[in-house]
């Protein structure tokens, strides 16, 4: 962002997923900061995710907005996500790992964090790609690396 206020992040997933993308993630971009995870348990009823986003939102909110990525669209981690949506919450569902690396690495640059939801939806998409794709020739446009 021009204004030198990054975009927080929360990855609000089923199990433990959320926990195991940020330490993939971290393991290549780095450790980070305004960065927290919310991992929804069989357990979990609505309230408590509510409760338990609202937290991590509040958590990473330095006032560049707050992204909030999520595993299954239309599961409860995005339902959920999609009521925080507003006032500087935006949300990316059906997140993957050069999804968040992306964001991670584009969060301090980013105009604001509904133009950095949008490359996020886009890296994710693009890096969904068959073994077909990838290796075999004259199969499509290999991925930009």
């Amino acid at each position: 962002m021009g204004d030198g206020k990054t975009v927080g992040v929360v990855i609000c997933c089923h199990g433990e997923m959320a926990a195991g993308l940020r330490s993939a993630a971290e393991m290549i971009v780095g450790p980070q900061a305004h960065l927290a995870v919310v991992g929804v348990q069989p357990a979990d009823g609505r309230s408590d995710v509510e409760r338990a986003l609202r937290s991590a939102v509040a958590a990473v909110d330095c006032g560049g907005g707050v992204l909030v990525l999520t595993d299954i669209p239309g599961g409860t981690p995005c339902v959920e996500a999609a009521r925080r949506r507003g006032a500087g919450v935006e949300l990316v569902a059906g997140v993957n790992l050069p999804a968040l690396i992306d964001v991670l690495i584009c969060r301090a640059k980013a105009a604001d964090v509904h133009a950095l939801a949008a490359a996020a939806a886009e890296t994710g998409r693009k890096h969904v790609v068959s073994g077909r794709e990838l290796f075999e020739p004259g199969a499509g446009e290999p991925v930009a690396r």
